[in-house]
């Protein structure tokens, strides 16, 4: 009805990598009227550190986000940025909670 309002945003490979459900959405439902979804491709392979992190911050977004997966990205996230194990990550989020 309002038309898409956000670009949908592939990996090299055209991996779809946000805006599943809109593709879904269009290829089940609505394609005779359009012809050509929004799309961002963004522009070199990510690393997994890259990745994970524009993931988390896609996730974020979301409103009925659990706050277990937040925790459990947000940890995967420092483990990946700092290159230590996940059990030195929570050992630092105890000792910096007491």
């Amino acid at each position: 009805e309002e038309g898409q309002q956000e670009p949908i945003i592939l990996l090299p490979g055209n991996l779809i990598f946000d805006g599943e459900r809109r593709w879904r959405a269009v290829a089940e439902y609505l394609q005779p009227e359009i012809a050509t979804l929004d799309a961002v491709m963004l522009p070199k392979e990510l690393s997994e550190e890259e990745l994970h992190a524009r993931t988390l911050l896609t996730s974020l977004h979301r409103e009925n986000l659990n706050e277990l997966d937040l925790a459990e990205g947000l940890i995967q996230q420092a483990k990946l940025m700092l290159k230590i194990e996940q059990e030195e990550v929570v050992k630092a989020l105890r000792r910096a909670i007491a």
